[in-house]
């Protein structure tokens, strides 16, 4: 019995002592807990991945150096070493680009609106091929004429005066030099003279269809020109004692004839330019050709004067 109680306080003694021991620390202290604040020397360096074999390690905002990416992080072949120096070298020497704040498409913006901005036409002066010849134009004519003639029967001058009438036609102007055009026109003319015969007076009307070709010379705003005419009686009438009459065109007086039918001479011009469309011109016809038909003791020669007012159809040459 004694032995059994000593067994019994040996064990509970054992079981105290073990109790104490493995007492744990106690979660509340009064002594400050352990800190530690990081520097920017301890924050591990910012790794950017460029193209497919390098890495680029920035600290503090700047590059540090470039390094192959490691084959087991992205399974790409190392890059040799002699390759990375030389580049860590140059870019360590070259400074860093800065990134401007642009637009890229604003260049190109700007480009294509100055492309598609209308152009401002500036008012052209007045220039055309009367003023300065530099092409083909064409015109139209309508101005008024007083015709006559130098008429002779036996020998004796006959007196005469000139009616009123007027003519149509159009005109082109061709440039051959800086100063010197060549101008063809087609008129339609209506004349008329009043000779004295035997103290008789006949008004006698004729029209004509004529064609001049001139050799114009051109200064500044004036032009004067020179060329030959011929034309052709298309109808004329003859008014004695109030009594009208047609006219037969021929070259046999015995057989009734009153004048021939073809005529021709010399055309003298000049004139001057108004304005971008408009010239005055005037113009005198000497006929060369005797109209008088054969077998008449009469000689007739025409001669007509005008005023005419000229319209150019277009201020720009067609050729």
């Amino acid at each position: 019995m004694r032995h059994v109680l000593l067994l019994l306080i040996f064990c509970i003694s054992f079981g105290v002592l073990d109790s104490i021991t493995r007492r744990p620390t106690p979660l509340h202290t009064d002594a400050p807990p352990l800190t530690f604040k990081a520097t920017k020397a301890d924050r591990p360096n910012k790794t950017t991945k460029i193209f497919k074999t390098h890495k680029v390690v920035k600290a503090h905002k700047k590059v540090v150096k470039v390094e192959p990416v490691v084959e087991e992080e992205t399974g790409w072949d190392d890059v040799a070493t002699s390759d990375l120096t030389t580049l860590n070298d140059s870019m360590s020497k070259a400074p860093l680009p800065e990134l401007k704040d642009e637009n890229p498409l604003a260049e190109f913006a700007a480009e294509a609106t100055d492309q598609t901005r209308p152009a401002i036409d500036k008012p052209e002066p007045i220039h055309n091929t009367l003023l300065n010849p530099h092409g083909v134009q064409f015109g139209g004519i309508a101005g008024l004429n007083v015709a006559g003639a130098a008429a002779t029967s036996n020998n004796d001058k006959v007196s005469g005066k000139p009616l009123t009438g007027f003519n149509l036609g159009l005109f082109a102007d061709i440039p051959l030099k800086k100063h010197v055009s060549f101008r063809p026109k087609v008129e339609y003319s209506y004349e008329g003279y009043q000779p004295s015969v035997g103290g008789d007076k006949i008004n006698v009307r004729v029209a004509y269809l004529s064609s001049t070709l001139d050799m114009v010379y051109h200064d500044k705003r004036l032009f004067a020109g020179i060329g030959p005419y011929i034309g052709s009686a298309l109808n004329g009438t003859y008014t004695l004692k109030g009594i009208n009459t047609d006219m037969v065109f021929g070259n046999n007086f015995a057989n009734g004839d009153n004048l021939r039918k073809l005529d021709y001479g010399a055309n003298i011009m000049a004139g001057i330019l108004m304005d971008k469309n408009f010239v005055l011109c005037a113009d005198v016809n000497l006929g060369l050709r005797n109209i008088s038909p054969s077998g008449s003791d009469a000689h007739i020669l025409t001669r007509s004067a005008g005023v005419s007012l000229l319209y150019v159809f277009r201020n720009r040459p067609l050729f």
